[in-house]
């Protein structure tokens, strides 16, 4: 039997010893087994829960470590790679080639900018083409809670809410 199924049994008991249809003696007796039950798998969901929550701990706290193991697979990729470029130049090789591997370089460019302020003042009067603009508005509930407190606020209101919590 579900929970809601329990609840809806519990709920229907109390209806009927208000319409007073279960004799008094009764009443004791089915009361204690619906709460045994009702609190059994109560009990049994909040382990349930607790489990779940164990494991979503565990989860994050892999996630992690995980990501942080890939931060620095990929410098030790990017030392590596550096490496063998050095050794590589040392001895004025542009390829290399074996069984496993092809390596050559490819060429690339890319801007570097020295100085950024002073490139933006003088993108502002020449080519403001290159500047963008990023603007990100967000609101914040924890300044609009504080001003509901005093006056009225359209379009938002407080909403009491109950959290459970399970030990």
């Amino acid at each position: 039997m579900t929970l809601f199924e329990m609840t809806e049994q519990y709920q229907e008991f109390v209806r009927l010893v208000e319409d007073d249809e279960i004799p008094e003696e009764a009443i004791w007796d089915t009361l204690e087994a619906l709460d045994g039950e009702w609190s059994e798998k109560v009990s049994r969901l909040a382990d349930v829960v607790k489990n779940m929550q164990a494991l979503n701990n565990s989860l994050e706290l892999t996630i992690d470590g995980l990501v942080e193991r890939q931060k620095k697979k990929k410098k030790e990729i990017k030392r590596l790679q550096e490496y063998i470029a050095r050794a590589m130049d040392a001895l004025g090789k542009t390829k290399f080639e074996d069984a496993h591997h092809k390596i050559s370089f490819r060429s690339s460019s890319g801007v570097v900018i020295d100085d950024e302020e002073g490139l933006k003042a003088w993108a502002r009067d020449n080519a403001p083409e290159v500047i963008t603009v990023k603007t990100t508005e967000t609101l914040s509930k924890s300044a609009i809670a504080e001003l509901l407190t005093t006056e009225e606020v359209p379009f938002c209101r407080i909403e009491k809410r109950r959290n459970i919590q399970i030990k």
